[in-house]
């Protein structure tokens, strides 16, 4: 690096939607960040589609396109769990280090287990994609463990969200406050030139505190008094404050696409006692519970396990995504469209574009009480290009506000338009 450039500071916060920070900043509740605005500017980045955590990390790490890199979400087409080794272009700073720039990255996403470069790295602690805490060196491991949380109290923090938002709030802010510490002690060990430190309850508050948005703005105050924290200890560093989505108002329907596509003809039903029973399967053990979850849960409990081959694992970015339909007992051969799993923004149909014209011309005038369901529908191509990725859904789709699109069955079997109030 130049002698007469300054090191960068960058902070990511996840989930940070444009118009809710600017108006916490008119409103005094974010002065730091305010600051930082006045001197800098503000600008909207576009973010990447889909616009989730992942995939737009690590778009943001490779500066390549959810199509080029295959990540389109946290799961994989065969359900396992993205991980580091699913990015196989170099991020920006295994390439400074490369240049000789050593760099320190705390808490970025998708960046566990940790790959080895000229720097440190602290991986993510989302305790539900991360089971451990992964550092570059691996010495750090042991002096940081007291980072991780436990699943007891990951689960222990997401119940209280509803009887006590308050306390919710309150956990995600010390667990931020520990991170913000030890990157702190990190950071003063020796100069990087780039330091990247990412805060993920900013996002993680939304998905679990969005009735109470008092509390969210509370937190969102807090985090910023820490910014303030950071640029305070590091005067000699230009900061930059970036995020990689916004957030959707709250859903106050959900769409249940796969139901909707079997109610019309789309999905054709080859066992239909099996059908069904995977279709209540699917509805109980997600929105209501009873006897069949607990049989469910005691069958996956004591039931034979069976084991991922390689090949399953090599073939994750191939699979194809009707196959699922036979588990089910629908008819592959007659069904013509279809939401995997693990898509929540988009779907797949038999090789016959007519049929596909036909469907975006259906769900793009799909309404309920008179509102839309989808904000926009697109082909594959118009969304991500000429790709031959044959994993990108055909059809994609943006829910209106308000609705949230479900892959999954509509509670019980009626044969309407199935949308259950959230």
């Amino acid at each position: 690096m130049n002698s007469s450039q300054k090191p960068l500071l960058l902070i990511g916060l996840d989930g940070a939607a444009y118009d809710f920070v600017r108006e916490l900043m008119a409103e005094g509740r974010m002065p730091v960040l305010a600051k930082i605005c006045d001197t800098a500017g503000l600008r909207i980045l576009e973010s990447v589609f889909p616009s989730l955590t992942c995939p737009a990390i690590p778009s943001f790490m490779t500066g390549k396109t959810p199509s080029e890199l295959g990540i389109f979400d946290f799961r994989k087409a065969d359900g396992s769990i993205m991980s580091s080794f699913d990015i196989t272009y170099p991020t920006f700073w295994e390439t400074l280090g490369e240049c000789g720039i050593r760099s320190l990255i705390f808490n970025v996403g998708m960046t566990a287990p940790a790959k080895p470069f000229n720097g440190v790295l602290v991986s993510d602690f989302n305790i539900r994609y991360t089971p451990r805490l992964y550092c570059h060196p691996k010495s750090l491991e042991d002096e940081l463990k007291h980072l991780s949380v436990t699943p007891q109290e990951f689960t222990d923090t997401a119940v209280a969200r509803e009887k006590n938002p308050e306390l919710t709030a309150q956990k995600l802010f010390e667990q931020h406050e520990r991170h913000a510490k030890a990157f702190i002690d990190l950071a003063r060990r020796e100069s990087f030139s780039l330091m990247v430190f990412w805060v993920p309850e900013t996002d993680t508050a939304w998905h679990w505190l969005a009735h109470k948005p008092e509390v969210i703005k509370d937190m969102y105050e807090k985090i910023d008094a820490t910014i303030g924290e950071l640029v305070a200890v590091f005067p000699e560093y230009e900061v930059a404050v970036i995020s990689d989505h916004g957030i959707n108002p709250p859903a106050h329907h959900v769409f249940h696409l796969n139901q909707w596509l079997w109610n019309n003809a789309y999905l054709i039903t080859s066992k239909s006692w099996r059908t069904k029973y995977n279709v209540w399967r699917e509805a109980f053990t997600k929105e209501g519970g009873g006897v069949l979850r607990v049989l469910v849960t005691v069958k996956n409990i004591f039931g034979k396990k069976k084991k991922e081959t390689s090949t399953q694992t090599e073939n994750a970015k191939t699979i194809d995504p009707f196959q699922y339909l036979q588990t089910l007992g629908f008819d592959r051969e007659k069904s013509t469209a279809f939401v995997a799993p693990y898509w929540r923004w988009g779907l797949h149909i038999s090789n016959d574009h007519i049929v596909r014209g036909r469907l975006i011309a259906e769900l793009k005038k799909l309404r309920y009480n008179n509102q839309l369901i989808f904000s926009n529908v697109w082909t594959r191509e118009e969304r991500f290009g000429d790709t031959t990725n044959t994993r990108i859904p055909d059809i994609c789709f943006a829910p209106a506000d308000g609705f949230s699109i479900d892959r999954r069955f509509g509670f019980g079997l009626a044969r309407t338009l199935k949308i259950s109030e959230r």
